[in-house]
């Protein structure tokens, strides 16, 4: 593949950075990853937002300028030829020593890779999923509005969720309220019917494909709640729902060992996931 590397287009195996790069050294860098479909970025002001402030928060020094890199994806796209891919944005603070604390120039990298998405048997089957007993960062420790590419906590979940059996491992806060999937945001419908997911409150990072359902989900004209509760919610679920860039909306049908609603995808989850690739061809952004 081709990648963009600090105002170039190199193939894969040349593009690298510096051992003193900050975020190869500290893990001191942010990054979006983003879809395209049929040629085409989506949601890409949402992500480029997300990105800025995540920086704005770091204290990136982007004074210098910010690549245009809705021309970069669209360059990769056309150089690697595939329409539908994953493309991710990292931006690093920069190279330094350990002991600088300003003067650096960020280092910026986009890759891509073609979308793989799962078989539709597994959405229809759905995917298991565990509580695990790594805890997401307390907020005091880390603002979670940060995208920070520094995933150690969430590695910790996923392997434990493995060890687990499962496809995914969902995160309590230091509190113990639900937050998150390791990789994923997280849905369920309560017996009443009404789709709930933990507030940002609780200290999550604000996916844009979690928003994105959401609004979707509203104007299906169902009722959503953004809540803070305890694992106990999930055990008397009738549908639980993880989000994210890569899975999109993909049922849990096993929490912690035990059968989920039917076993099966529910009709919520099958109704979202239709609803936000609609949204991937509707979207204004495309065509800006």
């Amino acid at each position: 593949m081709i990648f963009y590397l600090q105002g170039g287009y190199v193939p894969q195996e040349e593009a690298r950075v510096s051992v003193l790069d900050r975020g190869f050294l500290f893990g001191d860098s942010i990054y979006e990853a983003i879809r395209s479909v049929d040629g085409k970025p989506v949601f890409y002001r949402d992500h480029l937002a997300r990105l800025h402030h995540s920086a704005e928060l770091l204290g990136f020094d982007l004074t210098g300028g910010t690549p245009d890199l809705r021309a970069i994806m669209r360059e990769l796209l056309r150089r690697n030829g595939i329409e539908d891919s994953r493309m991710r944005i990292v931006v690093t603070r920069g190279t330094g020593g350990r002991d600088q604390i300003s003067g650096f120039t960020p280092t910026w990298v986009v890759t891509i890779e073609p979308f793989a998405t799962l078989p539709d048997e597994e959405y229809e089957r759905g995917v298991a999923a565990v509580l695990v007993s790594v805890a997401r960062t307390g907020v005091a420790s880390l603002n979670p509005e940060i995208k920070s590419s520094n995933l150690l906590n969430n590695i910790l979940a996923r392997q434990e969720a493995v060890r687990k059996g499962a496809a995914e491992g969902v995160m309590l806060n230091p509190d113990g309220l639900l937050a998150e999937g390791a990789y994923s945001n997280l849905f369920w419908v309560d017996a009443a019917g009404i789709l709930r997911t933990p507030s940002l409150e609780v200290g999550i990072l604000p996916g844009v494909t979690r928003q994105k359902v959401i609004v979707a989900a509203r104007a299906a004209g169902l009722a959503v709640a953004e809540d803070t509760a305890g694992p106990e919610a999930l055990e008397s679920a009738r549908e639980i729902l993880l989000t994210s860039t890569s899975w999109e909306v993909i049922p849990v049908t096993r929490w912690n060992g035990a059968v989920v609603g039917s076993g099966r995808r529910g009709e919520i989850a099958a109704m979202l996931r239709d609803r936000l690739r609609a949204l991937y061809h509707e979207d204004e952004e495309d065509d800006a």
